[in-house]
């Protein structure tokens, strides 16, 4: 009796074990025999190419689908296609996955500058930690559109010429490269042949002072020499691209201002690293030649001071001649004696005209400025560019602005105190040297 209940019992339950792997089976078959399966699997391989079709047919045949309009118009993005169709399949997938990413290349890739901005924004403040690591380059596109630069131009740009240059010369090109290489690069790595003629300003002490590179006595002093002019080369370069910079944040709207600020802000503090780099190599290379010049004879200095002295003295007769030389070609110009006028433009025309201009100080220091000045100082320098020198005694000058009115200056100075300078002062200049207010106030009253 009871083997007879247990067999039937048996028998169902093998019966629905079969219906369920049947069941399971072709549920499998059925997924893998699926296109839009077989597309997302593509899409996750990053096979957007083949991908692309599959998701196209798709959506004819789902047009309102947010899912399927994510992958198609993200396909379309991956291959390059920035066109109205992505843009209408990214919208018609709303918040799906990445696709404010994928909006936000489209709008940078047709230059729609603070709709691409918003984008980027939205993706990265939205999108979860794994969606952002997929994203590697989002800082560096965000960097780009705040400058309003298309790479995506750039590219289509250069494709072409390359793909022209490979088909017509094959093989000439590369030995045409490696023999150019070859010959130019040593030359243009000489720095000491590119300053062989050029004239410097170099003081080592009060007695001596160089006048051409030559004049170094250790190699080392040298290389210090020129690796600082080589730094101030790349300081001229960053501080022309953060005034190109603050030309746009003038006109930016306040998203584009966001990462206008960031990048002017680290190429100043580029700048200011930059700065204090050049300083230490100078005063290196002056360390090095004080020294050499304090073990030297009495003679040895003269003899130098004396071909120090020829060379001005060549380097002034020279002026003279190019001056009298313009003179001589230059048109006559007859002036009566009771011309006021005339007299007074011809002698505009020949002395030169002195310069007295204004700055505000924010500091001056002679090692680095302490941790909080500096602090203050990078904020100033978001809106502001910060000049510096080194004066006769050592001591490093921090200045910003340049202004032609004692009074221009005064209303800087409120203006400065208010960002947080307390003890900002104004300097003033006469053609670059440093002269008192009340001397260059008394100037200017006197019709400077």
């Amino acid at each position: 009796m009871q083997s007879k209940i247990k067999k039937p019992l048996f028998s169902r339950l093998f019966f629905y074990l079969f219906i369920c792997t049947s069941f399971l089976y072709n549920g499998g078959v059925n997924a893998q025999s699926d296109p839009e399966t077989k597309a997302k699997q593509l899409f996750e391989s990053r096979k957007y190419e083949e991908a692309l079709p599959v998701f196209e047919d798709l959506t004819r045949l789902y047009p309102s689908d947010p899912n399927l309009n994510y992958y198609y118009g993200a396909c379309l993005i991956e291959t390059g296609h920035f066109d109205a169709s992505a843009l209408n399949a990214l919208k018609l997938a709303g918040s799906q996955q990445k696709s404010d990413w994928y909006l936000a290349q489209y709008y940078h890739a047709n230059d729609q500058w603070a709709e691409a901005m918003t984008a980027y924004q939205q993706f990265k403040g939205n999108a979860s930690s794994k969606e952002l690591n997929t994203v590697s380059s989002l800082d560096e596109m965000m960097a780009l559109c705040a400058q309003q630069i298309n790479p995506y131009k750039v590219a289509d740009e250069e494709s072409p010429a390359d793909t022209t240059q490979i088909i017509e010369e094959p093989t000439a090109m590369p030995a045409a490269v490696s023999t150019e290489v070859a010959f130019v690069e040593p030359e243009l790595q000489n720095e000491e042949a590119a300053y062989a003629d050029t004239l410097i300003s170099f003081p080592v002490n009060a007695q001596i002072s160089y006048l051409k590179v030559s004049q170094f006595k250790t190699d080392e002093a040298r290389q210090d020499f020129l690796d600082a002019r080589a730094l101030e080369q790349e300081l001229n370069e960053k501080l022309k691209t953060s005034k190109e910079l603050r030309e746009r944040y003038e006109a930016a709207d306040d998203l584009v201002k966001m990462q206008l600020a960031d990048s002017i802000l680290q190429l100043e503090q580029d700048s200011y690293k930059l700065n204090q780099e050049i300083a230490q190599k100078d005063q290196s290379a002056n360390l090095r030649e004080a020294s050499y010049w304090s073990s030297a004879s009495m003679n040895e200095i003269a003899q130098f001071r004396a071909t120090n002295q020829q060379l001005q003295d060549s380097i002034e007769s020279a002026r003279r001649e190019a001056q009298i030389e313009a003179m001589q070609q230059a048109e006559i110009i007859v002036v009566e004696a009771n011309d006021s006028i005339a007299i007074d433009t011809l002698q505009a025309e020949i002395e030169p005209v002195d310069e007295i201009i204004y700055r505000i100080q924010i500091g001056a220091y002679r090692n680095d400025p302490p941790d909080w000045v500096q602090r203050l100082f990078k904020k100033l320098s978001v809106l502001r560019r910060i000049d510096q020198y080194t004066d006769e005694q050592g001591v490093t000058v921090y200045t910003v602005g340049e202004l032609k009115s004692y009074e221009d200056a005064q209303q800087m100075l409120k203006q400065i105190k208010l960002e947080g300078v307390s003890t900002a002062t104004i300097a003033a200049y006469k053609n670059n040297e440093r002269i008192p207010v009340t001397e260059a106030r008394k100037l200017q009253q006197n019709g400077l």
